[in-house]
């Protein structure tokens, strides 16, 4: 949808500020008025299906989480993948968070208790 705008106008938005504000708009998203639990219900479906868990590990493959983000001789190499690596991290901190007392929520349906 935003290459399709880009194209579509034949410009690039110069103040990302100012494009995340309209891109919020239009969406009907407001990311400073996004309530946890709607977040955590939001990731939860994205990645719900094998399909998209397959996206998920993928993504995780890209932000080196499973292999070290040191560069050997790079300090600057390093730095990028260790960002790379902290937003693949904070999206599947997202997929498996859970309520404050999520594991006591378990705990009971887990024992049949759902009241």
């Amino acid at each position: 949808m935003i290459r399709a705008w880009w194209r579509r106008t034949g410009q690039v938005p110069s103040d990302p500020i100012a494009f995340q504000k309209d891109l919020a708009a239009a969406w009907g998203v407001d990311p400073k008025h996004y309530p946890i639990d709607a977040l955590r219900s939001d990731f939860r479906a994205t990645f719900a299906d094998l399909r998209a868990r397959r996206v998920l590990y993928k993504i995780l493959e890209w932000g080196h989480v499973y292999q070290p983000s040191h560069v050997a001789g790079d300090p600057h190499g390093t730095a990028f993948r260790d960002g790379e690596r902290n937003l693949a991290l904070r999206i599947l901190a997202a997929t498996n968070a859970e309520p404050k007392n999520g594991a006591a929520d378990r705990a009971q349906t887990t024992n049949g208790d759902d009241s």
